[in-house]
């Protein structure tokens, strides 16, 4: 018999790289210190790592979860690249991290999410009952869709550190280059991946302060989602993410297929020219406001009378949608304090709240938008009659009801992680969290009134952290996170620390004092060696002149002294509020540093 000879196998063409095209984005030194930090916790990153800096290759994912990438064309790249594939598909927890090869890169991602929501409403707004095919298309958009939210969060949360961490460097050093597209009020633009990047910061001094200015950012958050729920057929939004780090906050929205020749509804030049003039919009824009509890009023030079505020902006895209944005200043604002600059920006009344009031409010109100309107006085009426409805009978109303049985509440004591929950309540029944203070003046139950000083210390305590991380930026502009971590640790550290001494101070009696429990024995094991007298009069200090003055601005209602708030706030549940992996990390860090 013969032997069959092999034949010879065609040379088989290399498979195209897992990671699609990223516009030409190289690594710099922000990506390799992210890079290193991925490597000390996961295996897989450090072969996606080694990997990706190995062939110097373009973005594919950046940050503590993944980092990947792909190289040059030569065979010794495959092995490199199924690497970082595999690693890359071990540590994402999204399905696909990018749109699927094929895909205009980056930029579809406004048309994939339109698509979706678009069948998801179809389906739900059906006339007949769900068929067994039907229910089977919804369940599987909705996991398209939180697929598609979880790689937007990803991919925006990664360009969003670098672009964060980049902020102080020379133009010429940054490797994501700022963008000029306009508008008047906001921060710096960036444009990377099909997703356009915004700094809320207070370029022009309109808030009083980049903390301000961040508010502002959330309520734009606050009043997309608020529109989305309306649920009016033919509006539709984009995607939107916040990401706060190192104390500085950007918002990131998908890019969307508009310029400044679709405009129709609103204005983009801070209300010299506000447009109305498409019908069809505009009976949208008219409905969804109904739904919402918003007045009409007339805006601008030209005097057109529109829904919601001047500044908002509506376009029919270029793929026929109606697209609304820049949803900020959708609600109302209280009435404005006197000695607070722009607080009519950011200190608005809560959706929940202006959906039962009597009366509609307008949007402008108490601003100078409104001084074309023939209604501006009524409009700032109905505003700070709104805002005395709050004060008089709402938050009254949600103190009776926290002190009651059914809360839940009612038992608890302030080391106790329920009071995560706290502001939840508080926004159900229309209540900004910044009445934490006039709540506390109305509660009669010590613990409950232990429970918000504890709340409104977290959150200065992080305001304050945040303040000391943006001007740690500004002075030393590096890009590894090190000294940012070594800042926050001593900060919680002076925040959380208590000691026999300190409660004898503040109680005025060792009696009263009780049993040292764990946290203080953990702490005592490794504070041991330093002076432990100076480290109390460093929290002390850190208290009366950081934390309590904080909370005073932040809660104004809040007349207690700095001595108090240090006795009520519990370590624990300001730890609470804190992911149990992050206060893990932090633990370990004091005792390593320690």
């Amino acid at each position: 018999t013969m032997q069959q000879q092999p034949q010879p196998q065609p040379q088989q063409r290399r498979p195209p790289s897992p990671f699609p095209y990223v516009p030409s984005i190289r690594f710099s030194r922000a990506y390799r210190y992210s890079h290193a930090a991925a490597a000390s916790h996961e295996p897989a990153a450090e072969a996606a790592t080694a990997a990706a800096s190995h062939y110097d290759s373009t973005l594919a994912g950046s940050g503590s979860e993944s980092s990947s990438g792909s190289g040059n064309d030569s065979d010794s790249n495959d092995g490199a690249a199924a690497a970082a594939a595999a690693a890359s598909a071990e540590l994402r927890q999204p399905s696909s991290f990018l749109p699927p090869p094929g895909a205009e890169g980056f930029a579809n991602w406004n048309e994939r999410f339109q698509v979706l929501l678009t069948r998801v409403n179809a389906i739900r707004e059906a006339d007949h009952p769900l068929s067994r095919q039907d229910e089977e298309v919804l369940l599987t958009s909705f996991k398209d869709l939180r697929d598609l939210a979880h790689d937007f969060i990803y991919a925006a949360r990664s360009y969003g550190k670098i672009i964060i961490s980049e902020k102080f460097l020379p133009y010429e050093q940054k490797t994501i280059k700022p963008a000029s597209v306009g508008g008047w009020a906001g921060g710096t633009k960036y444009i990377v991946g099909g997703i356009i990047f915004k700094f809320a910061t207070d370029e022009l001094g309109l808030y009083g302060g980049d903390e301000f200015s961040a508010k502002a950012a959330s309520h734009d958050l606050l009043g997309t989602v608020s529109m989305l729920n309306a649920a009016v057929p033919g509006l539709h939004f984009p995607m939107i993410v916040k990401i706060t780090y190192l104390g500085w906050t950007v918002s990131a929205m998908a890019l969307l297929p508009i310029s400044k020749k679709t405009l129709v509804y609103g204005s983009n030049n801070a209300g010299r020219e506000v447009k109305a003039e498409n019908n069809e919009f505009a009976e949208k824009i008219r409905l969804v406001a109904k739904r919402l509890n918003l007045k009409g009023h007339t805006a601008g030079h030209n005097r057109t009378f529109i829904y919601g505020p001047t500044d908002i902006e509506g376009h029919i895209g270029h793929d026929g949608r109606f697209y609304l944005l820049d949803l900020a200043r959708l609600f109302c604002p209280e009435t404005p304090d006197a000695y607070v600059k722009g607080s009519n920006l950011y200190k608005l009344l809560r959706p929940e709240f202006v959906r039962t009031n009597p009366v509609p409010l307008s949007s402008d109100a108490m601003s100078g938008f409104v001084r074309y309107d023939a209604e501006c006085k009524q409009s700032d009426l109905d505003a700070q009659m709104a805002t005395a409805r709050l004060h008089d009978e709402v938050v009254p109303q949600f103190v009776e009801w926290l002190e009651g049985p059914s809360s839940g509440f009612s038992d608890l004591t302030s080391d106790m992680s329920q009071t995560l929950s706290l502001h939840t309540r508080m926004h159900r029944y229309g209540c900004n969290v910044r009445y934490c203070g006039l709540v506390w003046q109305l509660l009669r139950s010590p613990n409950l009134k232990a429970v918000l000083v504890t709340e409104m210390a977290a959150r200065a305590i992080k305001n304050d952290l945040q303040a000391k991380l943006r001007s740690r930026m500004v002075t030393e502009c590096r890009l590894s996170e090190t000294p940012y971590k070594l800042l926050i640790i001593d900060n919680l550290n002076l925040a959380l620390f208590r000691s026999k001494r300190i409660r004898w101070l503040i109680q005025g009696s060792p009696g009263a004092v009780g049993e040292e429990n764990a946290y203080d024995k953990h702490l005592d094991s490794w504070f041991r060696r330093q002076s432990q007298r100076e480290f109390e009069e460093q929290i002390l200090t850190h208290w009366k002149t950081d934390i309590h003055p904080r909370m005073a601005r932040m809660f104004p209602h809040y007349r207690e002294n700095w001595m108090y708030s240090l006795a009520q706030a519990s370590p624990y549940g300001i730890c609470a509020q804190t992911k149990p992996r992050t206060r893990t990390r932090l633990a370990s860090c004091s005792q390593t540093l320690g």
